[in-house]
């Protein structure tokens, strides 16, 4: 239809507005709205680009990720290092609090989100999950701690003291950053596809790579949470970190 192709809207969103056309038009003729049809109108309707990325994923090196993390001030260094080990997206990064983080277990869980300026839950059954923090990331947010005083929040705002804006973290710190580096044009989300890159060079399995990304697939009848994080998942992530994380932001031996 040349009314699809008119509409000023990404591909994946006219595809959503043609399955709900879809079933409109079967129910209608359910009910006899509408003659019986032999074929569904909409299962003609083609859309451009609806299976491909809007944007291309630039790819990003280990060496690249530790230089970013190196060049950002405190705490977007801490910040961009978090979503980059943990394969965070942006918007449970910065709605994490410290209640999260269980350091006797060693692990953080990842309960909600916080986008267009409201707190929500994650993306999906999976995404709220439990995952392994390293020692080393452990021991840089402890170092951080003390800075934000007594807010709930990992990364307070310095205005609202609630959560940051992700776009501005974006458009204020990590482009400008990554652009002075010449890394191209990358933002948050390419911190989660470099993860699942590194994942998969280090010879991580393909399960432990989908529990680490807490992709939508991952059967949701595991809940780990109250329980230690499985052996497999924790030695995937701490040999990931030990790559990642530059030795500057840890603390010398005294």
């Amino acid at each position: 239809m040349n009314w699809f192709e008119e509409l000023e809207l990404a591909p994946t969103t006219k595809a959503s507005i043609r399955s709900v056309m879809s079933v409109c038009f079967d129910l209608a003729a359910l009910h006899e709205y509408i003659p019986q049809m032999d074929k569904n109108p909409m299962s003609l309707v083609r859309i451009k680009g609806v299976s491909k990325r809007k944007k291309k994923v630039v790819p990003l090196t280990m060496k690249q990720f530790r230089d970013l993390v190196e060049a950002l001030p405190e705490p977007f260094n801490i910040m961009a290092l978090l979503t980059g080990c943990l394969a965070l997206r942006v918007s449970e990064m910065v709605a994490l609090k410290w209640e999260d983080i269980d350091a006797k277990l060693s692990q953080i869980m990842i309960q909600r989100k916080f986008t267009h300026g409201k707190l929500g839950k994650t993306k999906s059954d999976a995404s709220e999950a439990g995952l392994p923090l390293a020692n080393s990331l452990l021991e840089i947010l402890e170092g951080w701690r003390p800075n934000v005083r007594d807010s709930e929040w990992l990364f307070p705002s310095s205005i609202t003291g609630g959560p940051r804006s992700a776009s501005n973290l974006l458009e204020d710190h990590l482009k400008p950053v990554a652009g002075k580096l010449g890394l191209g044009n990358i933002g948050w989300h390419t911190l989660r596809h470099a993860c699942r890159s590194w994942l998969d060079s280090g010879r991580a399995q393909v399960g432990v790579q989908k529990d680490l990304l807490r992709q939508a697939d991952i059967t949701t009848t595991m809940n780990i949470y109250g329980r230690s994080i499985p052996a497999d998942m924790r030695k995937s992530h701490n040999k990931l970190v030990k790559q990642l994380v530059p030795a500057k932001l840890l603390k010398k031996p005294a």
